[in-house]
């Protein structure tokens, strides 16, 4: 009857320990496919970041003492800051995305903006640059629903939570052109 018992909590274990180590890998290997995407993202905003600050300091010299614009500039400015983790990254991205969008209005609203070569160059190439990054953010936040969804899912969900998975943030799609 021991024996019975024993070899029972044997093959309840294995039974734990195998489904643990089948969804742990399932959930590792979705996460692995986030994190790939996202560092193929992160590798073209550099000169995207780069613009939108070349941008952001242009708009600043030919209206220095605007309010609204310094605000704004100094929104973009702290978003350019160095984020640490994908998900504090995803959220400094959002917020520069909304940034940006108040920045063009505020370019579009100002003749003396509006009619600078050297700003309306760095705008176009800022929206043709926003399209390229768009298609590899739109499959980072399809890789990322596909995780996020899975490990949310019961009795996935347990662990996810039991190894420390987390959902990911996901990339807003805001475009600059009018």
């Amino acid at each position: 009857m021991r024996k019975k018992i024993v070899a029972i909590i044997v093959l309840i274990l294995v039974i734990i320990i195998g489904y643990l180590g089948f969804y742990y890998s399932k959930i590792s290997s979705l996460e692995k496919d986030v994190k790939k995407q996202f560092s193929v993202v992160e590798s073209n905003l550099s000169k995207y970041y780069e613009n939108i600050s070349n941008f952001a300091n242009l708009v600043e010299e030919i209206v220095p003492d605007e309010k609204l614009v310094n605000e704004v500039i100094k929104s973009i400015k702290n978003n350019l800051n160095e984020a640490n983790t994908i998900n504090e990254k995803v959220k400094k991205d959002n917020k520069l995305e909304n940034d940006l969008v108040r920045l063009m209005v505020i370019k579009d609203s100002y003749t003396d903006i509006e009619l600078n070569e050297q700003v309306n160059a760095i705008a176009k190439d800022l929206v043709d640059v926003q399209e390229s990054i768009h298609m590899q953010k739109e499959k980072y936040n399809i890789k990322t629903i596909l995780y996020n969804d899975f490990i949310t899912k019961f009795p996935i969900n347990i662990t996810a939570k039991l190894f420390g998975f987390e959902k990911h943030n996901m990339f807003k799609f805001i475009t600059t052109d009018k």
